[in-house]
């Protein structure tokens, strides 16, 4: 990959994510385009919520925030929300 985007830093953004696809896709034998994970960027993070007030979408952060912190204020709201452990369990009775 890095040969690949270092040989296309001349071409348009949309051309080298093209090139990159199709690598991707050549590596998977055609099973996908999806880049790894350590080539994407968190650039918004979307919640759901739903309280007394009705159920409503929104961001964290700001155009201007960066990934760690995103991901930092995603943890902190996140962590008093619920106990990912008793939500597995009623996960798994259910299946």
């Amino acid at each position: 990959m890095a040969r690949c985007a270092s040989a296309a830093a001349a071409l348009a953004s949309c051309c080298v994510a093209k090139v990159m696809a199709a690598k991707r896709q050549q590596e998977t034998d055609g099973g996908t385009d999806f880049l790894r994970h350590h080539l994407h960027r968190i650039v918004a993070i979307g919640c759901a919520f739903r309280d007394d007030n009705g159920f409503r979408v929104r961001c964290l952060g700001s155009a201007d925030d960066g990934e760690a912190k995103l991901i930092a204020d995603h943890r902190a709201k996140v962590a008093g929300m619920a106990d990912w452990q008793i939500l597995q369990k009623s996960f798994d009775r259910m299946k």
